[in-house]
């Protein structure tokens, strides 16, 4: 299996693991709110990172911290801000109102939005195939807002969650977000100071975004409040092993 091949298939693993994810983060979403469940999944998820890449790596803990750039840390650490962060807020928000169903639509616009940035960013080159995808995309995604659902169906969504206008608002800025977080994410890659492999960028980006965000709500004093109340008090989410 050439390097494109493998390339492909770990892209398509993705989006399958991406799409499935969807189901649960609705109903989180809905139970917790946007912003106790981003601040929960990141916490878990430089955890569980952090012992991948001792186990995985095999690199000490100070080699996991000190051995990427600045220049790395700046532009991973940025895009998961970007995609983490601003992105997934609008996509817990845009699920909440939407469903795992509606909202996984725009999903569709972050490849015709990595394509975009990439060409601004990275000067990167956009043929007629790229770009009759995007038209296809977007193109499809508006076909089912405007014409795919029917009034009966529309009164299925969640109102209750916010306005169905609100919700497309969001998914749509969601998607931009998930495209631009992968070309900025790439420049911190094509730095060639230290060499990062995809897990331990992974752990970077993680790492920057856990830290800003949890920073951010500290400091506008709303951690107590807006997470770990919340949390606490939705713990019967969390299956009892």
């Amino acid at each position: 299996m050439s390097t494109v091949q493998v390339g492909y298939l770990i892209a398509f693993l993705s989006m399958f693991v991406v799409s499935m994810s969807s189901f649960p983060f609705t109903e989180a979403a809905r139970h917790w709110g946007s912003v106790a469940l981003n601040h929960y999944r990141l916490l878990v998820a430089f955890v569980v990172l952090t012992v991948l890449c001792l186990l995985i790596e095999r690199t000490s803990l100070t080699a996991l911290f000190a051995g990427p750039s600045l220049k790395q840390y700046i532009y991973i650490g940025s895009s998961g801000v970007l995609g983490l962060v601003v992105g997934d807020y609008f996509a817990f928000y845009a699920m909440s109102i939407l469903g795992a169903r509606v909202s996984s639509i725009f999903n569709t616009i972050a490849p015709g939005a990595a394509l975009a940035f990439g060409y601004i960013l990275l000067a990167e080159d956009i043929n007629f195939v790229g770009i009759a995808g995007i038209v296809i995309s977007i193109g499809g995604m508006i076909w089912f807002l405007t014409g795919g659902t029917t009034d009966g169906s529309e009164k299925q969504f969640v109102l209750k969650h916010g306005s169905v206008r609100k919700g497309v608002i969001y998914g749509t800025l969601a998607g931009l977000c998930q495209g631009a977080y992968i070309a900025i994410a790439k420049m911190g890659m094509l730095d060639t100071s230290y060499k990062l492999t995809p897990l331990h960028a992974t752990w970077v980006r993680i790492f920057a975004v856990t830290v800003v965000y949890f920073l951010f709500t500290i400091s506008r004093g709303r951690l107590k409040k807006d997470v770990i109340i919340i949390l606490r008090n939705g713990r019967d989410m969390i299956p009892k092993v």
